[in-house]
C-alpha cells in the first residue's frame, strides 16, 4: 500500500519545489539589488570637453556654466572664457562660442541643440552663457491670486559684449529676444509687481566688474514678441559696479545680490534698496576676482519662515542666512575655517565660492538637502572638485563631499584638474526616480585653458557619501 503511494507524493513534492522556485525567482526579478538601485549609482563622466556629437558639431569648452532639466531633457549651458585651442597643438580644434547641449535620455549621447560662434554685433564671439533657467509665466486675478499656467520656457543669458536673451520656441528652435540695450546678462528671475499687477522677467547685468552702473531689463510675456517676450525700453538701475551674481523672488519680494550686498526691489519707485552688506574685511574681497554674494535662494528658516540663503564669494566663502524683511543676517557657516578643519590644511586658492549659480535641493531620506558647489583647492588633493550639503535641520548640518577625478579622459585637455563644481541638477529621466545627480564645471580662473568643461553622473546617496576626515 505505501510503495503504492510513493510515485505520487514524489510527483507531489516535485510540483510543489517547481511552484516554489518560480516564486522566489519571480520575486528576486522583481526586487532590486541595493547596489543597483538609483541612489546608490557610482560616479560616470557623462560629458567630457574634445568630442563630436552624431551631426559633426564639436563639443568642448572650458566650462560647463548650468544645468537645466526641462520637457524630460537636460540641458547644459558650455563656456569657452579663457579658452586657448593652442594648448593641445597636437589635436587642433575649432575655435567655438558659447553653446547649449541637450542630453535626450539617460542612455543618449550629448548633442548640440544651439551654438552661438557667430558672435554678436560687435564682432566678439559669446563665449559665456552665463545663466540658464527654466521659468514660468502665470495667469492672475484682479487681486494677484494665481489662477493657473501661462507659459514655460527655457531661457539663457549670454554674458559677452553685447550678451541678449534667447528663449526656446520649440526644441532646436531658439530666438533672440532682442533686450533694448547691448547689456551682458548673468541673471534672471520672474516676479509679479504688485504695484502694476504684472509679471516680469528680469534681466540682470554681469560683464566687466569695471562698470559704473548696472541697469535691469524687463520683459512680459507676448507670445508675438521676438522669443516671445516684450522688453521695457527702460530699465531700472541698481547703482553698483559689481555683476549682479543672482536673483530671486521670495516672500512676496525681488531680491539681488551684486557685491557686496543684497538688493530688494522697491515696487512703488522701481528702483532697488539695500538690505544687506557683507562687512569686507579682507583686500582680497573687492579684487576683481571675487564677486560676492552668488546664489541667491529663498529657502524656510528656522521660524517657518522664508529666509535667504546665499554664499558669499571672497577670502572665507561665508554662507549667510538672511531675513528678507530686516535685513538681518547670519553666518552658517565660515567655508574657509570648515575647510580647513575637514582637509587638515587650509584652502591653497585664496578665493572660495560656495554655490555659484543656485543652491538646488534634492530628496534623500525622509528630509530634503540643499547643495552647494564649491570652488576651493586642497593642497594635498588638488585634481578633486568638492560639494557640501546643508540639512534642513536647525541648526542645519553641514557636510563636505568629494569628486573624484576619473582615471583617464577621453580626450586631450589642458588640465586634468576638477577644479570646481559649478552646476547641479536632478535627473529628469523616469528611470532615475529623482534620485540621480548630474553635476560638473570647471573654472577658468583667468589662466588659458582647453576642454576642461566636465559632467558627471551619480546617485545621491553616493555623492553624500561622508569625507574620510584627515
Amino acid at each position: 500500500m505505501l510503495t503504492s503511494f510513493t510515485p505520487r507524493i514524489l510527483l507531489f513534492l516535485i510540483v510543489i519545489f517547481a511552484i516554489l522556485a518560480r516564486l522566489v525567482s519571480s520575486i528576486q526579478a522583481g526586487a532590486q539589488p541595493i547596489s543597483t538601485l538609483p541612489a546608490s549609482e557610482p560616479y560616470s563622466l557623462s560629458y567630457a570637453a574634445g568630442g563630436y556629437d552624431a551631426r559633426g558639431n564639436f563639443l568642448g569648452g572650458t566650462e560647463l556654466m548650468n544645468l537645466a532639466a526641462f520637457e524630460g531633457r537636460l540641458y547644459a549651458g558650455i563656456g569657452y572664457w579663457m579658452d586657448r585651442p593652442q594648448n593641445i597643438p597636437q589635436h587642433p580644434d575649432p575655435k567655438s562660442g558659447a553653446q547649449i547641449l541637450v542630453l535626450d535620455a539617460k542612455a543618449a549621447q550629448w548633442r548640440q541643440e544651439n551654438g552661438f560662434s557667430e558672435g554678436d554685433s560687435t564682432g566678439g564671439v559669446n563665449t559665456r552663457l552665463s545663466t540658464m533657467r527654466v521659468i514660468q509665466f502665470h495667469r492672475f486675478d484682479a487681486a494677484g491670486n494665481i489662477l493657473g499656467p501661462l507659459a514655460e520656457m527655457l531661457v539663457v543669458g549670454l554674458d559677452g559684449k553685447n550678451g541678449t536673451v534667447y528663449t526656446q520656441r520649440s526644441p532646436g528652435s531658439w530666438e533672440d529676444t532682442r533686450v533694448p540695450a547691448p547689456t551682458p546678462i548673468r541673471s534672471l528671475a520672474v516676479y509679479y509687481d504688485p504695484t502694476d499687477k504684472t509679471e516680469r522677467l528680469y534681466a540682470a547685468p554681469g560683464g566687466d566688474l569695471e562698470s559704473a552702473d548696472r541697469s535691469v531689463f524687463s520683459g512680459v510675456y507676448d507670445p508675438s514678441a521676438p522669443g516671445r517676450l516684450r522688453w521695457n525700453p527702460t530699465p531700472e538701475h541698481v547703482g553698483v559696479g559689481g555683476r549682479v551674481m543672482s536673483m530671486t523672488e521670495c516672500d512676496g519680494a525681488l531680491f539681488a545680490a551684486a557685491r557686496p550686498s543684497i538688493f530688494r526691489r522697491n515696487d512703488a519707485q522701481k528702483s532697488w534698496d539695500v538690505i544687506y552688506s557683507y562687512p569686507i574685511t579682507d583686500p582680497f574681497d573687492l579684487s576683481q576676482y571675487a564677486s560676492g554674494f552668488r546664489g541667491l535662494t529663498c529657502i524656510v528658516g528656522p521660524d517657518g519662515k522664508k529666509a535667504l540663503l546665499s554664499g558669499f564669494e571672497g577670502s572665507s566663502g561665508d554662507i549667510l542666512r538672511t531675513d528678507p524683511h530686516t535685513g538681518a543676517a547670519v553666518v552658517e557657516l565660515h567655508t574657509r575655517q570648515f575647510l580647513t578643519q575637514q582637509w587638515g590644511s587650509e584652502p591653497s586658492k585664496p578665493d572660495i565660492i560656495a554655490g555659484y549659480n543656485d543652491i538646488p535641493a534634492v530628496k534623500s531620506g525622509p528630509g530634503e538637502i540643499r547643495l552647494f558647489g564649491l570652488l576651493a583647492r586642497d593642497a594635498d588633493d588638488m585634481h578633486a572638485a568638492w560639494v557640501l550639503s546643508r540639512t534642513t535641520s536647525y541648526p542645519p548640518r553641514y557636510d563636505l563631499h568629494r569628486v573624484n577625478p576619473p582615471m583617464t579622459w577621453p580626450h586631450s585637455r589642458s588640465d586634468d584638474a576638477l577644479w570646481s563644481v559649478r552646476a547641479i541638477a536632478v535627473s529628469p529621466f523616469p528611470e532615475d526616480q529623482g534620485q540621480v545627480l548630474y553635476l560638473g564645471g570647471y573654472d577658468g580662473h583667468f589662466q588659458p585653458d582647453h576642454n576642461t568643461a566636465w559632467l558627471d553622473r551619480v546617485g545621491v546617496n553616493t555623492a553624500l557619501a561622508p569625507y574620510k576626515q584627515k
